[in-house]
């Protein structure tokens, strides 16, 4: 195969860019400055009130960030917190409904509540999530990594919470009183593993990297009962395409076209079939796949239930998808997958291994660019992405249908 020449977006950040951003960059020194120097003022009484702490921790609450990616990744941070505080209650403040349903079924919280948590301009709007807080009356508070610091800080301090610990930026988090440095290309689900390692104040070694998540027996019989009516051959493999990222990320999704080529390949290939899996919100893309004449019985839209969306992907025996929140469930109920990363970091989203994949465009030098002064300076091109092809993924996913058709008895 040729080597595709090297990309590099960053070249358009010109000096022009850099003056039209000089305020922005103005706003962010100064804001470093200001708070920087409240956590210089309040250090040490902080210090003092964690060193005079003697009441023992009962109550726990963790807010959550994101989609349902995001608090899956909050799962071996949860089962630490389990193994290291007993007779704790431990709560979590969800981003949405899908994700308190995934906590539930993990059954691992004690209780959940949602509340679109984001940033500290809108602090406002997050009257009703405060009144819920402190009737919890919270011993201490952690706020998942990639959470705001300042929105995190202001909300647990005023909570009551004696203890507060959160994912600190350039001395934003000058609430807390346990914190860890923010590292954009960390695993997420290694990042909120320290936040509780900061609190315990020891390294507490954890092996399961990628979140583990099972399944009730109803909805495993469930998913069972779906496979069934699918009439497949006994010799079929069944795999599972996302080509969806929810409506607010659209700009990470690879192109439809490419998920609907390789879907035909895989069938004519490889006697696979493919199930096209689709969130409430990506109902355009169920019209375009009937335009690419998929059948509708092999489209799932998951409009009642994120939990029949899981009951159906551990079915699969493979799931191919971009950095999105099914990926992730796909991965953490043991499903081998195959990640597309274009824009985002897959050392922050994806943790590779035996039966995780990962593909990337590394010959674009510019990416991940997510979070960065040169987010989408590529404009509408995202090379990242378009030079992708579906004859890269159609390889890896061989290789991987080879691997288990051997391992059949």
């Amino acid at each position: 195969m040729m080597k595709m020449k090297d990309v590099d977006f960053r070249k358009t950040v010109t000096f022009s860019y850099v003056l039209k951003e000089f305020p922005s960059f103005l706003r962010l020194l100064a804001t470093t400055l200001f708070f920087n120097m409240l956590r210089i003022g309040l250090l040490p009484f902080i210090q003092w009130k964690v060193s005079h702490n003697t009441k023992p921790i009962k109550n726990i609450v963790i807010l959550g960030f994101g989609g349902i990616g995001n608090h899956l990744m909050l799962i071996p941070a949860i089962k630490m917190i389990r193994q290291n505080f007993h007779d704790t209650n431990v709560h979590v403040l969800a981003a949405s409904l899908p994700c308190a349903d995934l906590l539930k079924e993990a059954r691992i919280v004690d209780s959940v509540s949602v509340f679109r948590l984001h940033s500290a301009k809108y602090l406002i709007r997050y009257h009703e999530s405060l009144r819920a807080l402190k009737k919890l009356r919270p011993d201490l508070v952690i706020g998942a990594a990639g959470l705001d610091p300042v929105f995190v800080g202001i909300l647990s301090f005023i909570s009551g919470a004696q203890l507060r610990a959160g994912a600190n930026w350039r001395g934003r988090g000058f609430l807390f009183t346990h914190e860890i440095n923010l590292v954009g290309h960390e695993y997420e689900a290694i990042q909120n593993l320290r936040l509780v390692e900061s609190v315990l104040g020891k390294p507490h070694h954890v092996s399961m990297k990628v979140p583990r998540f099972s399944l009730s027996e109803e909805l495993l019989h469930a998913g069972q009962k779906w496979r069934a009516a699918l009439n497949l051959k006994q010799e079929a493999i069944l795999v599972g395409l996302h080509p969806g990222s929810g409506t607010e990320q659209k700009w990470k999704r690879w192109d439809l076209k490419n998920f609907t080529a390789l879907a035909q390949c895989l069938e004519t290939q490889c006697a696979c079939t493919c199930i096209f899996f689709l969130g409430p919100d990506e109902r355009e893309l169920e019209k375009a796949l009937l335009d690419f004449n998929v059948p509708a019985s092999l489209i799932s839209r998951e409009d009642q239930s994120i939990l029949q969306a899981a009951s159906r992907i551990a079915q699969c025996q493979l799931f191919v998808a971009n950095d999105s929140g099914l990926r992730q469930l796909a991965a953490s109920l043991g499903v081998p997958s195959i990640g597309i990363f274009g824009p985002t970091s897959a050392e922050k989203n994806f943790t590779a291994n035996g039966i995780h994949k990962v593909v990337t465009a590394d010959h674009v030098l510019c990416r991940p660019c997510h979070y960065t002064r040169w987010w989408l300076a590529c404009g509408t091109d995202r090379r990242c992405l378009t030079d992708i092809t579906v004859e890269t993924i159609l390889t890896k996913t061989v290789k991987h249908i080879q691997r288990l058709r051997r391992s059949d008895p």
